[in-house]
């Protein structure tokens, strides 16, 4: 998602913030069970998308 979409989009920083949740992503989370996050690393996440920062690419 572009950071220039939040606010522009009703929802998605809230859907963002759903998706990095500590009920979806935390240790006990059903993406944990898929490997798909690791703990020390969403917490940055989580503060990131807060933030409304966006990530560097690699272009």
């Amino acid at each position: 998602m572009k950071k220039q979409h939040i606010g522009t989009i009703p929802g998605l920083k809230e859907y963002a913030e759903f998706f990095v949740s500590d009920e979806v992503a935390g240790p006990d989370g059903p993406l944990a069970e898929y490997g798909l996050v690791s703990d020390p690393e969403l917490s940055a996440t989580q503060q990131m998308i807060e933030a409304e920062e966006t990530m560097a690419s690699g272009s």
